[in-house]
């Protein structure tokens, strides 16, 4: 992982060109450039889903229920 300043110099160098350029161009970004600009943001899955998780149970079948059925 880079350190926190050239994360932060290098996101700042990635808004002054989107402001040179129209928006309609791209801009090729190192993945952990974008991540420090907030591009990726994880919504796939919450703390409170994380904890009914621990309720789920599997069976044989691969099936899963939230362990009253089994």
């Amino acid at each position: 992982m880079l350190d926190k300043e050239y994360l932060q110099s290098a996101a700042k160098a990635v808004e002054r060109q989107l402001a040179d350029f129209p928006p309609s161009i791209g801009i090729p970004v190192d993945p952990d450039v974008a991540d420090q600009m907030g591009t990726f943001v994880e919504d796939a899955i919450s703390p409170e889903d994380m904890a009914d998780d621990v309720f789920l149970n599997t069976n044989e079948q691969g099936e899963v229920s939230n362990g009253n059925e089994y």
